[in-house]
């Protein structure tokens, strides 16, 4: 998470939100909703889930289903690039942690005791935040007027807690976490069975004859019988609403009757054990069968790769000065002009180099760590392609041997000798956002300047923008391999990728000398 000096978050994105939304996206023909829930609370998504299920049911979300999913966590919401929001619209600036739901501010200080003048109601337990001094804590003793202890407050009331010090008279009081909601929730996903649908076709066609009983899905069916068969009926027969009463019995199985045709012929009988014992051994079986998987045989990987014509080094450049040679491949993905391209010998991006998959001789930015992946990216037509920045020394060697043995020539590939690592390309650009209004394109300010970021972890990165204004972070610290280079050369590897960004003509021209030394 990055801050200003002043206070101010440059990379805190408000949470992703087009929940009364998603009725216009099934109309638009999205099938599938994503629910992101990594790093979240039960009680965030089973909020989430219910109430975009509400919508989607053209139930309306209340007062109470809003504030409910609130307090389970946010940062507040924006409808993100789906709608065009940027700026300002797209980010948090004054903090970077969870903002629950206003409850209401402190009116007195007294040492530990803390009045609070109540615009929502208050249980014990209930997790609390102060918004000027971002200090939070458990309410975990909560007293009335008569300093009396209590377990609840209803809202437009005042009430004594024991808090943190340093408090402020007018600060802002935030719930983040509502122990009675969190209770029932729990409660809610401790006696739900989801269950899932299955349908059924029930048959005894006379007395004398088995009970039948065929289940199915969409995808698989199964049938089981009775081990005895049908008797007279001396009184009452064996008729749908008495199997029904008992096939209606799976509150404690993995699935439940959606639909049960019948197929009963007159005066037949069974007993309620073996309609029971049916229903169990159908519910098993069709269990079984849905578990069942057909095993995966793993079928040798058979194309053939022809060996490359590639055969020079690759230099990415943001500025003409950064160029000092001929002999090489030149590419920049910062220059959008053609004459500039014409008169500087600089390829386009789309003409040898592909950062993802395209028109071109060599593909980089894909993850590329395998010797596998090498031949399939073979076969779609490129000459080479720029191995993983993730895979170590180790990894590459494995990779370039396992290549080699399987085709008996060396790996295309491209390994990266020299970079400021790009760790994020994203379309918000916190510099404008800053500066101006957020809202403008091509302003070109990354460019007149150099910009930095600083962590709350101290790590450190640059902010550049590419010539689709898309900003860049890279990384302040230099991965610097090149004297690895003879170790990469023992592995096969014969042509080598070094990045330039902000380095000066001099910075390059000493990373030429160490290569070439």
């Amino acid at each position: 998470m990055y801050k200003r000096q002043h206070g101010e978050y440059v990379l805190s994105p408000k949470d992703l939100s087009l929940i009364d939304e998603v009725n216009t996206l099934a109309d638009m023909g999205v099938c599938s909703l994503k629910i992101e829930g990594r790093m979240k609370s039960a009680p965030y998504v089973y909020e989430s889930v219910l109430q975009v299920k509400k919508v989607l049911e053209n139930m309306e979300r209340n007062v109470e289903d809003k504030q409910n999913l609130r307090v389970t966590f946010n940062r507040k919401y924006t409808v993100g690039h789906m709608y065009r929001a940027s700026g300002k619209e797209l980010m948090n600036s004054k903090t970077c942690n969870h903002q629950g739901i206003e409850i209401g501010k402190v009116v007195k200080v007294n040492k530990n005791k803390i009045c609070i003048q109540l615009s929502q109601d208050l249980h014990q337990n209930d997790g609390i935040r102060f918004e000027r001094e971002n200090l939070g804590c458990h309410v975990n003793f909560m007293y009335d007027k008569k300093q009396k202890l209590i377990s609840f407050m209803p809202k437009n009331n005042t009430v004594l807690i024991e808090g943190p010090s340093g408090l402020h008279v007018g600060s802002i009081v935030r719930k983040t976490m509502d122990s009675e909601l969190n209770k029932t929730i729990a409660e809610e996903i401790r006696t739900s069975n989801r269950q899932s649908k299955v349908n059924a076709i029930v048959t005894c066609g006379a007395v004398g004859k088995p009970m039948v009983m065929e289940v199915y899905n969409d995808l698989t069916k199964i049938s089981v019988s009775t081990e005895i068969d049908s008797v007279q009926a001396l009184k009452r027969a064996t008729d749908e609403e008495t199997l029904n009463k008992q096939f209606s019995k799976t509150k404690d199985s993995w699935a439940r009757f959606d639909h049960i045709e019948y197929h009963l012929g007159k005066d037949i009988y069974f007993p309620i054990s073996v309609m029971n014992q049916l229903r169990r051994d159908a519910l098993e079986k069709m269990k079984e069968a849905c578990l069942k998987q057909e095993a995966l045989v793993e079928k040798e990987y058979s194309y053939i790769p022809q060996e490359s014509k590639t055969s020079f080094d690759l230099f990415e450049i943001n500025s003409m000065n950064q160029k000092v040679d001929d002999s090489s491949c030149y590419v920049s993905e910062m220059f959008n002009s053609d004459q500039v391209l014409e008169k500087s010998n600089i390829t386009r991006v789309d003409g040898f180099v592909n950062a993802h998959l395209g028109k071109g001789k060599i593909v980089d930015s894909l993850n590329v760590s395998n010797s596998y992946s090498v031949a399939a990216i073979l076969e779609m037509g490129y000459e080479s392609c720029v191995i993983s920045d993730e895979c170590d020394k180790y990894q590459v060697e494995e990779i370039m041997k396992a290549f080699s043995s399987r085709y008996h020539f060396d790996a295309p590939v491209y390994k990266t000798l020299y970079q400021k690592q790009r760790l994020m390309t994203m379309k918000h650009c916190p510099v404008n956002t800053t500066l101006k209004d957020g809202k403008r394109m091509n302003c070109s300010l990354c460019h007149h300047h150099r910009y930095e970021l600083e962590g709350l972890d101290g790590k450190r990165v640059f902010l550049l923008g590419d010539k689709d204004c898309h900003m860049r972070l890279y990384d302040v610290n230099i991965m610097d391999e090149i004297e690895n280079r003879k170790d990469y050369e023992s592995y096969g590897i014969k042509h080598f990728r070094f990045v330039f960004t902000d380095e000066s003509q001099e910075e390059v021209k000493s990373a030429f000398r160490a290569y070439n030394r």
